[in-house]
């Protein structure tokens, strides 16, 4: 094998290769981490139902902001702001 002379393929661009594979390792374990800990059942009942309902609105959110974003703005919303623009 012949190595490259370009300057992207140096030491420098390995090295900043391994950090940002380091980075996404650890990001990896942090959010493995959560995860334990989020189905991890709680001691106390109020602390489980508390994580319950944290956890379906959360989801709720994540819905309607995916619905919101998926559906775009109405033509109403677009009409009022082309004539208010104009005023």
């Amino acid at each position: 094998m012949t190595q490259s002379t370009r300057p992207e393929d140096g030491p420098a661009a390995r090295s900043n290769s391994l950090e940002r594979l380091e980075r996404s390792r650890a990001r990896v374990e942090a959010d493995r981490a959560a995860e334990d800990r989020a189905f991890r059942p709680s001691v106390n009942l109020e602390a489980l139902v508390l994580r319950v309902i944290g956890g379906w609105e959360n989801l709720v959110g994540e819905v309607n902001f995916t619905r919101f974003h998926a559906a775009g703005r109405s033509r109403s919303t677009r009409r009022r702001e082309t004539t208010e623009g104009n005023a």
